[in-house]
């Protein structure tokens, strides 16, 4: 399990990417807020207080990023990562200022269950803003071919600021009532109902450079995101995500909010899965509403 401290949050998608690249496969993910008693429990003799004596402060009421991750040794492999020098043709500094780690398979367990375990649960909670923003759903085959990192960071460096993250799975039937208003209608529709229950998506809370929450978190995400033909993407625009990440129209990368009066619905409520509930990230326990929106 590694946790991306709060100051380092901005760099998320580089440091993931990194650990992507290095073999280490995403297995969930959350963008968290915690206070101070859950700060404690998670990091209990984890952490040397009096070496790190601002840690507790820092990771309070503060958003962090936790990440779990697999691989063959993965707590002795990131452990080394965390500890070795830096290279700067990597572009990331792997050091405890940035993330820290559990030390031992068993603590990582521990902490993945006492953040993943309890998915409606009310600790550990996000701090989505739910206006002035628009979703953007990373889609099970990127999430699985280990772009979710390079993805990330594209998001960044083009300015964005990711709000709200988290890691969830649907089912066939949640994807069906997700994808209602493609059935009968596009070709491509069981395909695209068998891609998004295929796997992890990851949900993305978005805002843009400067939002002052007149819809252009909506509008300037979409252009980033780019036509929902890759192969067209490619051609017209190959500076957009669907151009870089992008296979056919199916997995084509990511969805993105069409219309600007869809944005707060979909980060709100994506049919069956509350995304971002006002008081916490994901809740993945809902109720089944009417889709009114668009998946692309």
């Amino acid at each position: 399990l590694v946790f991306i401290r709060p100051d380092a949050v901005c760099k998320a998608g580089s440091i993931l990417a990194h650990l992507e690249e290095k073999g280490f496969r995403l297995v969930n993910l959350k963008m968290i807020c915690l206070t101070s008693e859950e700060v404690t429990k998670l990091f209990e003799k984890e952490i040397d207080y009096s070496k790190s004596p601002f840690l507790l402060s820092e990771m309070s009421q503060k958003i962090a990023v936790a990440l779990e991750l697999m691989c063959n040794n993965a707590c002795s492999l990131i452990c080394e990562i965390v500890g070795g020098a830096f290279d700067p043709n990597d572009g990331v500094v792997f050091n405890s200022e940035l993330i820290v780690t559990a030390k031992t398979p068993d603590k990582a367990s521990c902490q993945a269950h006492q953040i993943f375990g309890n998915p409606g649960g009310p600790s550990f909670r996000g701090l989505p803003r739910l206006r002035g923003t628009t979703l953007g759903l990373i889609k099970p085959h990127a999430v699985v071919e280990g772009l979710t990192g390079k993805i990330l960071s594209v998001i960044q460096e083009q300015g964005f600021c990711i709000t709200a993250a988290r890691l969830y799975r649907l089912s066939k039937l949640d994807a069906a009532e997700f994808l209602e208003v493609y059935k009968g209608v596009v070709h491509e529709y069981p395909e695209m109902l068998d891609q998004l229950s295929s796997g992890p998506c990851v949900a993305l809370e978005v805002m843009s450079p400067g939002e002052s929450g007149d819809g252009n978190a909506q509008r300037l995400f979409r252009e980033l995101v780019g036509p929902i033909d890759p192969e067209i993407a490619r051609f017209l625009r190959p500076n957009t995500l669907r151009a870089q990440f992008g296979v056919d129209k199916v997995k084509n990368a990511l969805h993105c909010t069409d219309l600007p009066e869809d944005a707060e619905l979909e980060v709100r409520k994506p049919q069956r899965v509350s995304i971002f509930n006002a008081s916490e990230v994901f809740v993945l326990q809902m109720e089944i509403t009417s889709l009114q929106h668009i998946i692309s």
